[in-house]
């Protein structure tokens, strides 16, 4: 399998109406993204007593998103290798990253943004997903010049506005999935690295390991992307290597 195979099919549908592409050696990545009632519908009766207790160190409404995202993880989990392993303990990594202590193979990230979850998982390769709302009253100019690269900066500063918007956010979740999937937080300044333009399905420049970007279907002013690299035999997935 060659690295900038993965992730490159469409996603279908599975029986728990799931959007996301089989697990297998031709298609190693397995994501989804539903709003919140769908995703705890989805998760129910699967959540780990550790899933609210995490919660509750957020706002009311960060709570909701947090837990439906983990809801909606386990249902995943649950459509790739059963309820048994849909119900094991979520960890995190220095940096807040999960991984599932019993499945040190595998590889998971989460994002919610408003009303939307997304979840991706694989045994194949390291994985981050970013789903984000486009907030239409967000001052772009500020976040353009501190967390992009030059190379994009000078792409949108030649667009207009409602095109402008467009790509800031088609790249922003690029930018977000690459930082989840390399597990470095903050560590990690967004404007060090360029995603690819238009931003389809390409390798991201700029950094010391290769790694590929793809746009996902979203639902109407959200945008979302899914971030991936090959796995060296000894690095422990979860932990930065």
């Amino acid at each position: 399998m060659r690295l900038d195979d993965v992730g490159a099919h469409a996603p279908r549908t599975t029986d728990l109406g799931l959007h996301a592409g089989p697990a297998s050696p031709d298609h190693p990545i397995r994501w989804t993204h539903a709003d919140l009632a769908r995703a705890c519908q989805l998760g129910a009766g699967l959540v780990h007593p550790d899933d609210t207790t995490r919660a509750r160190r957020h706002t009311r409404r960060a709570q909701s998103e947090s837990l439906a995202a983990r809801a909606l993880l386990r249902a995943l989990v649950c459509d790739t290798w059963g309820a048994w392993w849909a119900r094991a303990r979520l960890a995190h990594a220095v940096g807040g990253a999960p991984f599932l202590p019993d499945r040190p193979d595998c590889s998971i990230s989460l994002s919610h943004s408003a009303d939307q979850v997304a979840v991706a998982l694989s045994c194949a390769v390291d994985v981050g997903i970013d789903i984000q709302w486009m907030d239409p009253h967000l001052k772009l100019a500020p976040v353009i010049r501190r967390c992009f690269h030059a190379r994009e900066i000078e792409a949108l500063d030649h667009l207009a506005m409602k095109e402008r918007q467009e790509l800031f956010y088609a790249w922003w979740v690029a930018k977000e999935a690459v930082v989840k999937c390399l597990h470095e937080g903050l560590a990690l300044p967004t404007a060090s690295f360029v995603v690819p333009h238009p931003l389809g399905c390409g390798p991201v420049l700029g950094l010391d390991t290769q790694m590929w970007v793809t746009a996902l279907p979203a639902p109407p002013g959200y945008r979302a992307a899914l971030a991936w690299r090959g796995r060296a035999a000894d690095r422990p997935l979860g932990f930065p290597s």
